[in-house]
């Protein structure tokens, strides 16, 4: 990870050093990329390069954890807060906010090749999988607390809610990071709600049918 000395830095230059790492990563693969580049890209000396991060793999570390603090919503400290009526229009929300930070930031769909494409490392791979498994935690306090407050089913256990979810965003979310570059802003869009529709169809209690 970053020494603390990065960590100094004002919040604009983290981010473009990061950011510019990210996309030539995704583009360009880990054995391939090149410090160099993301060096000049970045506007950094090589001296600084190396003052900030240790080599190629703790920068590579960086940008993963950057990432996940990028895509995860910002309000998962509020899950508690949510009630029964206010939870899955929350989410749709939160879905769309998604979406128009991602319009913003072209490197994210960078990011996502990084988490879904294969691990450049053993110690990479860790990275990736501890990443991954955060979001995997902030899904399962989301679903147990859906539970609690009846936005959620409860027929079915909250383990194999959270598998068959999991699956499911995982699925979609490797599909557009595969397609981003061709399907367009307007189907992107389109796609994004149609799998959330499909989410709260598979998660919310079950109407039981009129005889």
């Amino acid at each position: 990870m970053p020494r603390p000395r990065f960590l100094k830095l004002p919040p604009d230059k983290q981010h473009r050093i990061l950011e510019t790492a990210a996309v030539e990563f995704a583009t360009r693969g880990y054995d391939t990329a090149s410090l160099n580049r993301i060096i000049r890209a970045a506007r950094i000396s090589k001296g600084a390069a190396y003052y900030y991060f240790d080599d190629k793999a703790d920068l590579f570390a960086a940008v993963v954890a950057y990432g996940w603090q990028e895509v995860l919503p910002k309000t998962e400290t509020d899950i508690t807060r949510l009630t029964r009526r206010s939870f899955w229009p929350t989410l749709r929300r939160l879905a769309d906010d998604f979406r128009r930070h991602a319009e913003a930031r072209p490197w994210i769909m960078a990011f996502g090749m990084l988490i879904y494409g294969p691990p450049p490392s053993t110690s990479a791979a860790r990275i990736v999988e501890q990443e991954l498994e955060r979001a995997r935690r902030w899904l399962g306090a989301l679903i147990a607390h859906g539970q609690k407050i009846g936005a959620v089913r409860r027929d079915l256990p909250a383990e194999l809610l959270l598998m068959m979810l999991s699956a499911l965003i995982e699925a979609s979310d490797r599909w557009f990071v595969r397609h981003a570059a061709t399907i367009g802003e307007h189907k992107m869009e389109a796609l994004g709600s149609e799998i959330l529709v499909m989410l709260e169809r598979i998660a919310a209690p079950q109407r039981k049918a009129a005889r």
